[in-house]
C-alpha cells in the first residue's frame, strides 16, 4: 500500500507567507493538493500546487522562517485519496457488470472518450464514463455517434431475475429460468450455507413481510443495522422465539460479494460487526469524562496470616478489585540550619510519619535527598516539625560544613570526608572574603580529586578555576535551590504497590476484607511491617466509567481509552480523569477519536505525583500513533521504557508532568510524530539508555518558553536532547531550574536541534554536546 505521507526533498518557508518552495520535490505529480503540510509540529492545509517545487498553503505560514528544512505532507484528504476512491468505486462497478455479462471496451473521462477514433465497423462499442465527482454512466457507439448516457444499475426495476443460478436449496427450471424452485427447509439451507465473517451494507437477508401476506422480501444489512440501532431496546425486550442466542446460531443472508448467494452469518460475527461498525457509535451531545480508579481513602492492613484490610463502610463485594498505594502529597519545604533542624511546611502529620526530601540544588549537611526520615513528636505543629533518622529517634541537627581553598592554579578546596562526586553542584558563603575567582552564592561544579579535596568549575565540562589574591574569614558550603518534601512509607511484605488484587468472600464484612492475587484464589498472608498512610483505590473495567464511585469507576486507563475510541465525539471533548494511585499498565492510543477530539488524560493538578503511571519495565507508558492527538497532564510517569512514544503522525501535548526514572527516553518522536509541552513540568529521574527529548526519523518537537524543574541531578545515558535521522526540535527560551548529568545534546544523521543561539551550555548536562546539528 502506498504511504499517505509524502516527505521527499526539503522546503523553505517564510513566516507570514503562504508560498512554500521545495528542493528535490515532485509535488505536481504526487497528488498533494488538499493534503496537510507539516513542519516541526505546525500543520496547514495545502490550497494549490503550482509546480513540482512550489505550492500555496490555505493561509500564511504561522511557524518560523526556515530554509532547507525537513517536512511532511499527509495525503489522507488529498487528490491522491480522491483517485483511490474512484478506483475503488470503479472496481465495484466492473465486478457488478461482469456478473451481468457486460464488459466495457474502455473507460475514463469524456475527454478520454473524445480521443477514441471509431467508425461504422465499431458499432456497439461500450464506453464507461468514470470520473471523480460524476455518476457512472454508459455510452454506446451507433456507428456514427454516441448514444447515452445510460445509468449503471444491477438490473431494471421491473426486469426478471435473469442471473439466477442454482445453489444450496435452490434449483432452476430451464423452461422458465426467471423462476427459482426452492427445495429443502430454510433452517437446513441456512445451516448448510457458507459463513461470512463480516457483512457489508449491500448484503441482503430474506424476510417474510407480515404487512404483505408474508410475501418473500429482502432486507439489506444497512437497513438491519439502522433498525436494530433505533429499536434495539424494544426488540430485545419484546422478542419471541429463542430468548438467548449463542455464538453458533445462524442468520440467513444474500452475499452481495458472491452474486447474492445464500450464506449464513453467525451470532458471534453479528455481535462483533455491530460493535465495530462506525454507524453504530454513540454520538456525543456534550463533553464526556471517563473516570479511572476510585480513591477510597486511608485503610489499615494487618500483619497476619491472612492479612486483613480494615476500611469502614468500604462498599466492596467478593470479586471487587483493590490496589494499595502510599501517596507522596509532595510540597515545597524549607529546612533550617540549626540544632535541631526545623522543617517548615503546612502539614497534618502524626509522629512517626515517614518523609523524603528532593531538591533542585543542595540540602544542608545532615539531610540527604532520597533518604527516609521520620517526623518526631517534639516540636510538631501544623506548620513545622523536626525529624529523626529512625522512628522515635533523636532530632537531626544540620550545619554548613566549612572548607579551605588554596590560592593556586587551579585552586584546591579541602573538605574533610566530603562524600561528593564529580559534577555535583555546590554554593559557598563566607564570614570574610573568598579568593579572587570565587563568588559567594554562585553555583560551581566539582572535579573530585580524592576523598578530601576537589577543584571547582563554572560548568561541569569547563576548566578548573584558578584562584588568586587574598582571602579571609571562615568559608562554608551552604544549601541552595528549592526543596521538596514527600510522604513515603512501607507496605507489608506480600503487597505490591499498584497491583490490582481481588476481594474474597471469606472474612468479608462491611468494614473489613481479605484479598487474593487471583479471582477466587487463596488469601494473601502479610509479613514485615507497615509505615505511612496506606490508601485504597478500586474500579472495574466492566463499569461504564461515567462517575467517580465504587460502582462506576473503571479499573485501567487502557479500558477508558477503548471506550473513548468507540465514540463519535462530534464537536465535543473526551477526557479521562485518573484518580490518585499507582497504575501498572501500559496505554496505547492507536487511532484518533472519531470527530477529531483530542483525548485528554488528567490526574491531580495540585499533587501530580499522586497519580503515577508505572508500567512494567520494557513497556511504554503512552504509545500515541496513527495521527491520534492526545494531551496528558497532572501526573507522574516512571519505571517504563519510554514515557511518551509518539509515532506515525501522532500528536502529543503535555503539561505539569513529572518524568521519573526510565530505561530509554522520556519523550520520543519518530515517523512524523510530534510533541510539545504546553505548560511547565518537572524531571525527577533520568533515562538510562537515551534522552529526555529524543527524535528519530522525521520526528518533531517544539520545546520552548517553559520552566523545567530538575530534581536531584538525573543522568541521561545519551544526552539531555538527542536528534537523528532528519528529526528536528526547537528548544529555545526555556528556563531550567536544577541540573542534570550526561551530554547536553547529541545530533547525527541529519538530526537538528534549534536553540536560536542559546549557547553550548544552555541545555542541562555535565558534558559538552556532540554533532553539528545544534544551532
Amino acid at each position: 500500500m502506498t504511504s499517505t505521507v509524502y516527505s521527499t526533498g526539503t522546503v523553505s518557508v517564510t513566516n507570514g507567507n503562504a508560498v512554500v518552495t521545495g528542493s528535490g520535490t515532485a509535488w505536481a505529480v504526487s497528488l498533494v493538493t488538499g493534503g496537510m503540510f507539516t513542519r516541526l509540529g505546525v500543520a496547514v492545509p495545502i490550497l494549490s500546487v503550482e509546480s513540482d517545487t512550489s505550492l500555496t498553503l490555505a493561509y500564511a505560514w504561522p511557524g518560523v522562517t526556515a530554509a532547507g528544512s525537513v517536512y511532511a505532507i499527509d495525503r489522507t484528504n488529498s487528490d491522491a485519496a480522491n483517485v483511490t476512491d474512484l478506483y475503488d468505486r470503479l472496481s465495484r462497478v466492473l465486478v457488478t457488470l461482469s456478473l451481468a455479462g457486460i464488459t466495457p471496451d474502455a473507460s475514463g473521462s469524456l475527454t478520454d472518450r473524445a480521443a477514441i477514433t471509431l467508425g461504422v465497423g465499431d458499432k456497439g462499442f461500450l464506453f464507461l464514463h468514470a470520473e471523480i465527482g460524476v455518476a457512472f454512466a454508459f455510452y454506446r457507439w451507433s456507428g456514427t455517434a454516441w448514444d447515452g448516457p445510460f445509468p449503471v444499475a444491477n438490473s431494471a426495476a421491473t426486469g426478471g431475475v435473469s442471473s439466477l443460478v442454482a445453489g444450496t436449496g435452490v434449483t432452476v427450471d430451464n423452461t422458465n429460468p426467471a423462476i427459482p424452485v426452492v427445495s429443502g427447509t430454510p433452517a437446513a439451507s441456512i445451516h448448510a450455507a457458507t459463513g461470512k465473517t463480516t457483512p457489508v451494507d449491500a448484503d441482503e437477508l430474506g424476510i417474510a413481510d407480515s404487512a404483505a401476506s408474508f410475501a418473500l422480501k429482502k432486507l439489506t444489512w444497512a437497513n438491519l443495522k439502522a433498525t436494530l440501532w433505533t429499536a434495539w431496546g424494544s426488540l430485545t425486550n419484546g422478542g419471541t422465539g429463542k430468548a438467548t442466542p449463542v455464538d453458533a446460531d445462524l442468520f440467513a443472508m444474500a452475499d452481495s460479494a458472491a452474486s447474492n448467494a445464500t450464506k449464513s452469518l453467525s451470532w458471534a460475527n453479528l455481535k462483533a460487526t455491530l460493535k465495530s461498525n462506525l454507524a453504530l457509535r454513540e454520538v456525543l451531545t456534550a463533553n464526556r469524562t471517563y473516570y479511572v480508579g476510585y480513591n477510597m481513602g486511608s485503610a489499615t492492613v494487618s500483619i497476619a496470616s491472612p492479612g486483613v484490610v480494615t476500611k469502614t463502610a468500604h462498599g466492596l463485594v467478593a470479586g471487587s478489585r483493590v490496589a494499595f498505594s502510599i501517596l507522596p502529597n509532595t510540597k515545597t519545604a524549607t529546612v533550617s540550619v540549626a540544632s535541631p533542624a526545623v522543617v517548615t511546611m503546612t502539614n497534618t502529620f502524626a509522629a512517626g510519619q515517614p518523609i523524603v526530601f528532593a531538591t533542585t540544588g543542595r540540602l544542608p549537611k545532615g539531610f540527604v535527598a532520597g533518604t527516609t526520615y521520620y517526623v518526631i513528636a517534639t516540636g510538631l505543629s501544623g506548620s513545622s516539625f523536626q525529624v529523626s533518622a529512625t522512628v522515635g529517634g533523636a532530632a537531626i541537627n544540620t550545619s554548613n560544613p566549612t572548607f579551605t581553598v588554596t590560592i593556586a592554579s587551579p585552586g584546591v578546596v579541602t573538605e574533610t570526608a566530603h562524600g561528593r562526586s564529580t559534577g555535583d553542584a555546590i554554593q559557598f558563603a563566607t564570614t570574610g572574603a573568598l579568593p579572587t575567582g570565587l563568588v559567594a552564592a554562585t553555583t560551581y561544579f566539582l572535579n573530585v580529586i580524592d576523598a578530601n579535596t576537589y577543584n571547582l568549575r563554572l560548568t561541569p565540562e569547563s576548566a578548573n578555576i584558578n584562584t588568586s589574591g587574598t582571602q579571609s574569614g571562615t568559608h562554608s558550603i551552604v544549601q541552595f535551590g528549592t526543596h521538596y518534601l514527600s510522604e513515603t512509607g512501607t507496605l507489608p511484605t506480600g503487597i505490591t504497590a499498584g497491583q490490582d488484587y481481588f476481594v474474597i468472600a471469606t472474612g468479608l464484612t462491611a468494614n473489613a476484607f481479605q484479598f487474593s492475587a487471583t479471582s477466587g484464589g487463596a488469601a494473601i498472608n502479610t509479613t514485615g511491617s507497615t509505615a505511612g498512610t496506606i490508601v485504597l483505590k478500586t474500579g472495574s473495567d466492566s463499569n461504564d466509567g461515567t462517575s467517580a464511585s465504587v460502582s462506576n469507576a473503571m479499573l485501567t486507563v487502557q479500558a477508558a481509552v477503548s471506550k473513548a475510541l468507540a465514540l463519535d465525539a462530534s464537536t465535543y471533548g473526551v477526557f479521562i480523569q485518573v484518580a490518585d494511585g499507582r497504575y501498572l499498565g501500559a496505554n496505547s492510543i492507536a487511532s484518533p477519536v472519531v470527530g477529531g477530539a483530542t483525548l485528554t488524560f488528567q490526574g491531580n493538578a495540585a499533587f501530580p505525583d499522586n497519580v503515577e503511571i508505572f508500567p512494567t519495565a520494557g513497556a511504554n507508558a503512552f504509545d500515541i500513533r496513527n495521527n491520534a492527538p492526545a494531551y496528558v497532564k497532572d501526573m507522574k510517569i516512571s519505571n517504563c521504557n519510554i514515557c511518551f512514544y509518539v509515532t506515525l503522525g501522532g500528536l502529543l501535548s503535555y503539561n505539569n508532568v513529572n518524568f521519573g526514572q526510565v530505561s530509554n527516553a522520556h519523550v520520543y518522536c519518530d515517523l512524523g510524530g510530534a510533541a510539545q509541552p504546553i505548560g511547565n513540568y518537572s524531571i525527577s529521574g533520568g533515562a538510562t539508555a537515551n534522552a529526555h527529548w529524543l527524535l528519530g526519523a522525521m520526528g518533531g518537537q517544539v520545546n520552548v518558553t517553559r520552566t523545567i524543574t530538575i530534581l536531584g541531578q538525573p543522568t541521561f545515558g545519551a544526552a539531555f536532547a538527542s536528534a537523528s535521522m532528519n528529526g528536528a526540535m526547537q528548544v529555545n527560551a526555556n528556563t531550567f531550574v536544577g541540573y542534570a548529568k550526561g551530554l547536553r545534546y547529541s545530533t547525527s544523521a541529519g538530526g537538528a536541534i534549534q536553540s536560536f543561539g542559546s549557547g553550548a551550555t544552555y541545555l542541562p548536562g555535565s558534558s559538552a554536546g556532540t554533532g553539528t546539528g545544534y544551532v
